[in-house]
């Protein structure tokens, strides 16, 4: 589902910094997914791209792999203006991120102050 190892490296383990940035990364990815949504419903193919993009890399750092393939996929499909299953990969892109927030959410409760 997920594997902190490259975030626990780069932060040296510092438990802190990485429940703020798993916090930021579940706050970053709500926006996304859900403006992925409307993207997907408007066609709008360069914010698809634009957005999958962004997904891409956050989803790398934190290992979440399954994550990072459907927001590939969508990227590729995005800049290729082919395919017409978006909304089904969004659902398991979707899917995918809530099982990955739950997970995170056991071994990282949210940080207070931030976000609220």
């Amino acid at each position: 589902m997920y594997d902190l190892n490259y975030l626990v490296s780069v932060t040296e383990n510092d438990a802190l910094l990485i429940a703020q940035l798993v916090d930021e990364f579940i706050y970053t990815m709500e926006t996304d997914v859900s403006e992925m949504e409307k993207a997907i419903v408007q066609n709008n193919f360069k914010s698809i791209h634009q957005l999958a993009h962004r997904m891409k890399g956050s989803t790398s750092i934190l290992g979440a792999v399954k994550l990072q393939n459907i927001a590939v996929q969508l990227e590729s499909m995005a800049h290729k203006k082919s395919g017409k299953n978006y909304y089904e990969q969004w659902e398991k892109l979707s899917e995918e991120f809530t099982q990955v927030v739950c997970a995170l959410r056991k071994k990282y409760p949210k940080v207070k102050g931030v976000y609220e």
